[in-house]
């Protein structure tokens, strides 16, 4: 058995992923690096992400604002026309069409809401689509 853990790949995809693949690809193609180093660099990445991810929902700061003394939970709600669900190897994609995403107003500060500009001070936004990808905060293999 291989003494690397396989983790989620699925971060590679986010902006900053993105980024680090371009980044690799470019020192690859210069021959500044081997294409074995770069695997290890994705991977630690991978790593890093999920662990830092699990951490941090751990201590509860994942949907968690702190305001004064104690922290409050945020409120999220989705609401849409579920168009594409599946579930293979323990990830759950969910595609929902013409949702709107709504923030309740709990965590805004005195002086946000008062700059506020309509008199329903929750946050929302309004799209065509949305991907949700969820998955298990454990690793793989566990």
């Amino acid at each position: 058995m291989s003494s690397i853990q396989p983790y989620y790949e699925l971060y590679r995809r986010s902006t900053i992923g993105i980024t680090l693949v371009e980044s690799l690809d470019n020192l690859i193609n210069e021959g500044k690096i081997e294409p074995q180093l770069a695997i290890l660099i994705l991977t630690t990445f991978d790593k890093s992400i999920n662990n830092n991810l699990r951490d941090m929902n751990i201590n509860n700061t994942v949907g968690k604002q702190t305001s004064g003394v104690g922290g409050t939970a945020n409120k999220f709600t989705i609401k849409g026309d579920l168009h594409t669900y599946r579930f293979c190897d323990d990830v759950w994609t969910l595609i929902i069409k013409n949702c709107i995403l709504k923030l309740d107003n709990g965590n805004v500060s005195q002086d946000d809401a008062e700059n506020a500009v309509s008199e329903n001070q929750d946050l929302e936004l309004k799209c065509d689509k949305l991907r949700i990808v969820a998955c298990s905060a454990k690793k793989q293999g566990e």
